[in-house]
């Protein structure tokens, strides 16, 4: 399972939800979010490094009264990662996970439309466990509050386990609800291990409050040809399993929606156990 399974199956929810409007418009048929940013200065405090942007594209075909119809919605998730000491004898590795998604809000018949915009905390993380059989037995930590993009959000501290080369790390995930960007909305999630809580659940809430709607510096848009999958990385770690430019995507098959991925890059076969990052990252091989 790959990071833009999640993100997939929040566009699926949404273009699904939105088909049955669709087939009555002929001139809207893409619909495109922006990727936002976390503020260079909180990165250094917290010893986040952004690993990249990658653009997630749902293709949903829909047929009634003998019509067929198109809709494309392109969501953009920017990584961030660190090295951290993990359990188990697992040694340092990129352990620690922070992603800011951004979704675009639909407009139909001048009304806008978006079903992450309902979705709960609980909806987002059942979503994530449905996607990856890598997280068992999440339950609620704590509720609380966040601040994303200056706005108020609320924000639950979920405990989980999640498998990690091979073995089974207590980890903790924090996940946001969506909030208004300049053309959609945001969601923020971030894990890491139980046993670094009382480091980086500080560093989490930093990273949430610091989400700017701004470029990444990692993101050159679509026809700069690097979505950085590959950048510079903690401890000298190479990035091998995505990789920028344009090179050939992959398609995956989501549910009853088609994911594309076009331009998000080539992904190895043969991912080094470096690229294992649990939670968001790569919970499972």
């Amino acid at each position: 399972m790959k990071r833009r399974t999640v993100i997939a199956g929040v566009g699926t929810v949404l273009v699904g939800s939105a088909g049955a409007f669709y087939l009555y418009r002929d001139d809207l048929t893409e619909f495109s979010a922006s990727p936002v940013s976390v503020a260079a200065a909180t990165r250094d405090d917290t010893g986040y490094e952004e690993t990249g942007v990658e653009d997630v594209v749902v293709e949903r075909e829909f047929e009634a009264a003998g019509q067929s119809e198109k809709v494309v919605v392109t969501n953009y998730m920017t990584e961030h990662e660190k090295a951290v000491e993990m359990p188990l004898g697992l040694g340092r590795q990129r352990g620690a996970v922070f992603i800011a998604l951004a979704t675009p809000q639909v407009r139909i018949l001048g009304e806008e439309f978006n079903p992450v915009e309902e979705m709960s905390t609980d909806d987002i993380v059942a979503m994530v466990q449905d996607n990856y059989e890598g997280i068992e037995n999440v339950r609620t930590d704590e509720e609380g509050t966040a601040s994303v993009l200056g706005q108020a959000t609320k924000q639950t501290k979920y405990a989980a386990e999640a498998t990690f080369d091979g073995s089974s790390v207590d980890i903790y995930l924090h996940v946001t609800q969506a909030v208004d960007s300049d053309d959609g909305l945001v969601v923020t999630i971030g894990v890491y291990p139980q046993m670094l809580e009382s480091q980086e659940e500080e560093n989490v809430l930093e990273l949430m409050e610091s989400v700017v709607d701004e470029l990444p510096a990692s993101y050159e848009g679509e026809d700069g040809g690097d979505e950085a999958g590959d950048g510079n990385d903690t401890d000298g770690e190479s990035e091998g399993d995505e990789t920028g430019g344009d090179g050939s995507g992959e398609n995956e098959t989501d549910g009853d929606g088609t994911e594309t991925d076009d331009g998000g890059g080539n992904e190895s076969e043969n991912e080094s156990e470096d690229d294992d990052g649990i939670g968001l990252g790569n919970v499972v091989d």
